[in-house]
């Protein structure tokens, strides 16, 4: 996709890519809206499809947008664990401990000036954090080593439930939201900071 966005960028042909719906970039201004803006929507992370309308958020963007997220929500299962209950094992694998974390649910970050392939093993490597300060921090390492702007929003599991979440949002993210958060959203945290 890095490769395709930096041809049509020469001919400056609006387009968007979309690579399974982790990894979306939007070229130009959106021909089929009065504003250029891009309209993207967010998937709630649910395990199964369990409402009506499964959608965590939507934001406009401008066109030159790369987003990538990564989340628990597909290719996983249940298993049994040492402890006679259930985990979820979901395809990124925490490389220290051989299993799955489950700190976060689904992380998705947004830049007009980071590379695809370098947002996607962003989100990836985040999904390994264990708490907001060492994701923050990447984030921050992230920006000043890359020289990007980031926005993002993440979803965390409400208590030991997989069908409510918390949301910690960039600030520049929730800027960008043209609707509110699904019900299903217990508690929101707005990072000034980003």
């Amino acid at each position: 996709m890095d490769k395709a966005y930096e041809y049509l960028k020469d001919y400056n042909y609006p387009c968007l890519f979309d690579a399974g719906s982790s990894t979306m970039a939007m070229l130009g201004q959106n021909p089929t809206n009065q504003e250029g803006k891009w309209s993207v929507s967010f998937k709630c992370p649910y395990l199964s499809y369990v409402n009506e309308n499964p959608l965590l958020c939507n934001i406009t963007l401008n066109g030159n947008t790369f987003i990538s997220t990564s989340g628990d929500y597909t290719q996983n299962y249940f298993y049994e664990n040492e402890n006679n209950s259930y985990s979820l094992m979901h395809h990124i694998i925490d490389p220290y401990k051989g299993v799955s974390n489950n700190f976060i649910r689904s992380v998705s970050i947004v830049s007009n000036n980071a590379k695809l392939s370098v947002l996607d093993a962003l989100t990836t490597s985040l999904f390994n954090c264990y708490n907001d300060e060492e994701l923050l921090n990447i984030i921050d390492k992230f920006e000043t080593n890359y020289k990007c702007d980031l926005s993002f929003v993440l979803t965390k599991p409400y208590g030991n439930s997989y069908s409510f979440f918390e949301v910690a949002v960039s600030k520049s993210f929730k800027d960008m939201i043209t609707n509110e958060f699904n019900n299903d959203v217990k508690s929101i945290k707005v990072i000034e900071n980003y």
